[in-house]
């Protein structure tokens, strides 16, 4: 794995086509190809055996005409890092704008999140972890451009200033980066390039336009689906419809005889890690005409062990596990809660089903895939080929959606193996049922609080107990593709699930000080294959801790918004406290929950609306969300209005941001009214968007937006949306009808969406 340090991030700049090429080695390397020119059969390789063995990965080039291209080391999947990303090296360069152009960079270990370990898109850590590499990549490119400029006028560099893609001298001449470029190469990089200051920056905190846009309402963006590769075929698979059974037999005579038809290809199960079904794959000239064929082959399965798992079983099994936990005692308190709570496995249903093509020879591999987990996806085709990872190219385009579900790398093992197997190259596409029952879900969990109130209606003892499915339990026999990738160097092999599990289903940083404060977790040996879903854990233990304060602050009589105000208040006269919550800053989370009750106008609402409220921390962000809706005698939910409050650090893109959390709180409001998961005799029972029930663009209600104004550096967004919303808008309905919501989603209370 390769650790880059500031100092090493821009090792030298080598001339490349007559401009500067900024790269991480003395190695000449050219850029990798653009994803627009996906249709050539000659492109070369980012990661050639010569450039693999050197280290070398170019970020930045600039040729004679000034034109600057940016290799882009995360996914872009909706979330903005396109522009996010280009525009913090933009802003350090002092970079003309409209001279910038990006690609997405394949596969390469300089190209590693220094957050994540590998090469990975996830978490809402992307201008989070390389805020400080990307303005040192742009303030070293800009400091020598501008020594290249005085060297050639032979003045001070004191004298020369950088504008918009121009080096200036106090006597008014100038020159262009395109005219320096070539001279600048030849220079040697500065150990410690000078940043800008905040009040100095003129793109980072300017909503400028998102460079996907254009390409995407003009329908000229490619995705995975729309990879075309010469002399390729179309290829689907069908998997066994059981948990953990296994293919037994099948007659693919049918199939073979239907035209288009070329091959009809058994897939084992577990192909590189576990949860893989077993399934068969049908190689074909269409689509269509694969998925016709499937249809047609006579499959037996095995169905296996839990061949009569239900939700109903998975349930009274987490149950149980809870019955086995110390519970809290209470019996001594004025006031006291004890209560139960309950969230489904959701899945992630993107809109471009899962694909990936795979064109496999004796000494090639490439994959085009639509993952967030480059690394992974390398690692299972060199598990797969044999191969080593010089000779593997992984090509990442747009991506139709990932919400976690792209992390995992089940997808590119079943491209990369039909495509071994049939020895030409495939395009492998699931069915939306395929991708529905064999996922890899948000995990389903159970949790009971025991609350102790004092006599001013605050509580002092906090006990719960929390159990879920073992999401890294897949981690524990440290063969998943990319457990290298993870800091396991001292841990062992239990440690791997339990250490990790354990600080992820629990509440994280609870942001309440508490004298008596505790949280168990038990972790559920359940077989459901479980995995990253967008606020993960957050978005459950979120709606319970925020849910639970609520009953607190009614069973106390005290205004929801004023009980938590209080309590931060309490907490930042706590140093101890504030000692075991690394972390979080409880005068930030004090600024959001004040700006959020103030700009939804808390307490001051018409008499039939109704108002919830809630705070989270998360991905290092502060934010605070208020719910205005109303409820019909039909229970029939009408969210008009969400206030959110955002403490993120800097802005980088403003107008990113509130798209993150617009698309957040849609995420949220699908899985609190009707999205749900359910499994019967050892099955997924959904199958499309007709019964995994989602809402519409129409049940949209107004949000607002609003970003703190800060000088940290900037924080996750793409997640920390959800936490929030969930309890904001369950507390509103219980305010609307004194009924308490303590299962998702509301769908089983009766309620459904107004709008």
């Amino acid at each position: 794995m390769s650790h880059l340090s500031r100092r090493s991030f821009l090792k030298v700049s080598v001339l490349y086509s007559s401009g500067l090429l900024a790269s991480c080695s003395s190695a000449l390397m050219p850029l990798s190809s653009s994803m627009t020119d996906q249709n050539s059969s000659s492109q070369t390789p980012h990661n050639s055996e010569t450039s693999h063995n050197s280290e070398t990965s170019t970020w930045l080039h600039i040729d004679e005409q000034g034109v600057i291209t940016y290799q882009l080391p995360s996914v872009e999947m909706g979330q903005g890092v396109q522009t996010g990303l280009a525009m913090i090296v933009a802003e350090e360069l002092n970079a003309d704008w409209s001279q910038i152009r990006t690609e997405f960079a394949t596969n390469h270990p300089a190209f590693h999140n220094p957050m994540l370990f590998a090469q990975m898109t996830a978490a809402s850590r992307s201008v989070w972890a390389f805020w400080v590499p990307m303005r040192v990549l742009g303030a070293s490119v800009r400091q020598m451009l501008t020594e290249a400029a005085a060297a050639q006028w032979q003045v001070s560099v004191d004298t020369c200033h950088t504008n918009r893609g121009w080096v200036i001298h106090t006597s008014g001449k100038k020159l262009s980066y395109g005219e320096l470029a070539q001279y600048a190469s030849q220079l040697t990089p500065p150990r410690n390039p000078t940043l800008k200051q905040p009040q100095d920056f003129k793109l980072i905190g300017q909503s400028l336009p998102r460079l996907d846009i254009p390409l995407k309402t003009a329908g000229q963006a490619s995705y995975g689906i729309d990879v075309k590769v010469p002399d390729a075929r179309i290829a689907s698979i069908r998997l066994c419809p059981t948990l953990e059974g296994d293919l037994v037999s099948y007659n693919a005579d049918k199939a073979l005889a239907l035209p288009g038809v070329e091959q009809v290809i058994a897939i084992p199960k577990d192909l590189t890690n576990q949860f893989q079904p077993a399934g068969i794959a049908v190689v074909a000239d269409s689509y269509f005409t694969a998925q016709k064929a499937l249809q047609l082959i006579d499959i037996q399965w095995h169905d296996g062990q839990f061949a009569q798992l239900s939700s109903d079983d998975i349930y009274a099994d987490m149950r149980s596990t809870l019955d086995r936990m110390p519970q809290g005692d209470t019996q001594d308190f004025p006031k006291a809660l004890t209560v139960e709570y309950q969230t489904p496995f959701l899945t992630h249903a993107p809109l471009e089903p899962m694909n990936a093509t795979a064109r496999v020879s004796d000494s090639r591999c490439d994959v085009w895939a639509p993952t967030q987990n480059t690394s992974a996806a390398e690692k299972c085709a060199e598990i797969l080929t044999g191969l080593s990872r010089q000779q593997i190219t992984i090509h990442t385009p747009y991506l139709g959606g990932g919400f976690g579900r792209r992390l995992e790398i089940d997808y590119v093992a079943y491209a990369v193996y039909v495509a071994q197997q049939s020895q030409v190259p495939v395009k492998l596409i699931w069915s939306r049922e395929e991708d529905m029952k064999h996922g890899f879900y948000r995990p389903a969990s159970v949790a009971r609080f025991q609350i102790g109130l004092a006599d001013d209606g605050y509580p002092t003892r906090w006990h719960s107990q929390i159990t879920a499915p073992n999401y890294f339990g897949r981690f524990q026999t440290l063969t998943m593709p990319w457990t290298q990738y993870l800091p396991i160097d001292s841990l062992t092999k239990g440690t791997v699930a339990s250490g990790m599990t354990d600080s992820l289903i629990a509440t994280g940083p609870f942001p309440y000080a508490i004298d008596d404060f505790d949280m168990a977790v038990e972790l559920a040996d359940l077989p459901v294959p479980t995995g990253n879903h967008r606020a993960v854990m957050h978005s459950y233990t979120g709606f319970y801790a925020e849910s639970v304060m609520d009953e607190a602050a009614h069973l106390a009589g005290i205004d929801p918004y004023q009980y938590r105000r209080q309590l931060l208040l309490n907490t930042l006269k706590q140093s101890n406290w504030l000692a075991n919550q690394k972390g979080l800053d409880h005068q930030r989370l004090l600024t959001v929950l004040d700006r959020a009750a103030q700009e939804a106008g808390w307490g001051k609402q018409a008499s039939d609306r109704h108002q919830g409220i809630a705070l989270s921390f998360s991905n290092k962000t502060c934010v605070a969300q208020v719910v205005e809706l109303s409820v019909d005698e039909q229970k029939k939910v009408t969210v008009h209005q969400v206030t959110a409050v955002v403490d993120c650090g800097i802005a980088v893109n403003p107008d990113s941001i509130k798209a993150q959390f617009e698309g957040g709180i849609f995420w949220a409001l699908c899985g609190t009214f009707s999205e749900e998961l359910t499994l019967s005799n050892g099955q997924v029972e959904q199958n499309n968007f007709y019964d995994y029930q989602t809402l519409y663009t129409r049940h949209m209600p107004q949000v607002n937006v609003h970003i703190i104004a800060s000088a940290e550096p900037p924080s996750g967004v793409g997640e920390p949306a959800i936490p929030a919303l969930i309890p904001a808008l369950t507390n509103a309905i219980f305010h609307a009808t004194g009924e308490r919501i303590r299962r998702l989603p509301i769908k089983h209370y009766g309620y459904s969406n107004g709008a």
